[in-house]
């Protein structure tokens, strides 16, 4: 299985695994549940600032840059920079074209909501 053959120095990103089992040809893998928020929480209420944001994106993509590195790491078929980039710029841009106040709004450098300023979407 894939967690058997994860390189050691990459194993703190997993979790550990409780129990593992494989009957006639059936295979089960219990890990730890981490209980940990997800970022959407934290996007979603702006705990974090632009710049915290930038640092903890720029660590993810170096995590996965580490593991693309392994060869003995399964490799997934799946394009990290449309999920976490691409994907969100089309749909900032199909928003915008929806009516002229999205496309007003997603050009606004800051953005005030209920009389707090938000950092706009120009970065995309």
């Amino acid at each position: 299985m894939w967690y058997k053959n994860f390189p050691l120095e990459l194993s703190e990103f997993l979790p550990n695994v409780v129990s593992f089992s494989c009957v006639d040809s059936y295979a089960t893998l219990e890990m730890e549940h981490f209980p940990f928020y997800d970022l959407g929480h934290f996007y979603r209420r702006n705990l974090f600032s632009y710049d915290q944001w930038e640092e903890l994106l720029d660590r993810l993509f170096r995590i996965n840059c580490d593991m693309k590195k392994k060869s003995d790491v399964e490799k997934p078929q799946v394009d990290f920079n449309y999920i976490y980039l691409d994907k969100i710029k089309d749909r900032l841009k199909a928003l915008s074209k929806q009516s002229p106040f999205w496309a007003h709004l997603l050009k606004e450098e800051m953005i005030s909501i209920n009389g707090k300023l938000y950092k706009g979407f120009l970065i995309f």
